[in-house]
């Protein structure tokens, strides 16, 4: 967390409701750099991931990756003293259960 928070990505701060733990806010700039790094990170999850996959294995491991998001995830859950919570583009990206966001099959 400490390189992105150099760059400006992120800020931390304690959390308001529980200081043992740390909240990490995404900047500005580092949306920015979300949103510049994305195509070129789909698209290499596309050729790595993806592509040595049938349809039907991609089906499955959306179900798998879906399962996990549920479990895991939500409705909140804290790693290295950080706090990470379930957001909408979470569920945007993983889909409905069972399915893979057709953005990321299509070439």
């Amino acid at each position: 967390m400490a390189p992105f928070e150099q760059r400006g990505w992120v800020t931390r701060s304690p959390d308001p409701d529980n200081g043992r733990y740390t909240l990490a806010t995404l900047t500005e700039a580092g949306m920015l750099q979300v949103a510049t790094s994305a195509p070129g990170h789909v698209n290499r999850v596309r050729e790595l991931v993806f592509d040595p996959l049938s349809t039907t294995q991609q089906r499955n491991l959306g179900i798998a990756l879906s399962r996990i998001a549920e479990t895991r995830w939500a409705p909140e859950h804290t790693a290295g003293g950080i706090k990470l919570t379930v957001s909408s583009w979470l569920a945007g990206v993983l889909g409905p259960v069972g399915h893979l966001p057709s953005s990321f099959l299509e070439a």
